[in-house]
């Protein structure tokens, strides 16, 4: 499923790091968003994945106040394209 970088996407420091804070903003990378409205992040660390999808719920609501016309509809944490994990 391809993903979408709308134009708001690229203004990482207006709503990446504001909503997630210093430390998962510098373990999880956003990839773009699918078809369905779906936040795709990437992150190596198994813990960490673990982590965000028990924060799902609080984290989506973050990001959603940071960007709230784009009508996120949840997160897809996977391991970064191309690496093991």
């Amino acid at each position: 499923m391809p993903l979408n970088r709308p134009a708001w996407f690229s203004a990482m420091n207006i709503w990446w790091l504001p909503a997630v804070g210093e430390d998962i903003a510098a373990r999880v990378t956003p990839l773009g968003v699918d078809e369905h409205r779906r936040l795709h992040l990437a992150c190596n660390i198994v813990a960490w994945r673990t982590q965000l999808r028990l924060l799902h719920e609080p984290l989506l609501i973050r990001i959603k106040t940071h960007i709230p016309d784009q009508g996120m509809s949840e997160l897809c944490i996977v391991p970064h394209p191309g690496t093991q994990g």
